[in-house]
């Protein structure tokens, strides 16, 4: 989590996507790089001003604060808390977890080949 904002990254993202979107839909698809070229005039300015907004918007707004989903940590909370949220009843038989298998699983060929090769 970053703990500053970076107006000058958010302006110059903004800026190079929208000269790079206006780019691609004008000299590439449309094969007019000369079109683009010659409504940068206004697109130019336009984009500055969407970035400008952008970057100027992500200072001055409140960041607004993510909502913690728990307020204590798993470990500190009681296991019935834990089971009504997620639907199981406190009283409900624990379900077994199968154990590990004593002998090793088998690998295939390729892996025992490079395994040796190590």
């Amino acid at each position: 989590m970053m703990s500053r904002r970076q107006p000058l990254l958010t302006w110059l993202s903004v800026l190079t996507e929208i000269e790079g979107m206006a780019f691609i839909a004008l000299g590439i698809l449309l094969r007019r790089p000369d079109l683009f070229l010659d409504i940068q005039g206004a697109l130019f300015p336009a984009a500055l001003l969407v970035a400008t907004a952008t970057a100027v918007a992500t200072i001055w707004l409140p960041r607004r604060r993510a909502t913690p989903i728990a307020e204590l940590p798993v470990d500190a909370m009681p296991v019935v808390d834990l089971a009504q949220r997620i639907g199981v009843s406190a009283n409900a038989a624990p379900t077994p977890v199968p154990a590990a298998p004593s002998e090793p699983r088998p690998t295939a060929a390729w892996r025992r080949t490079l395994d040796q090769r190590r």
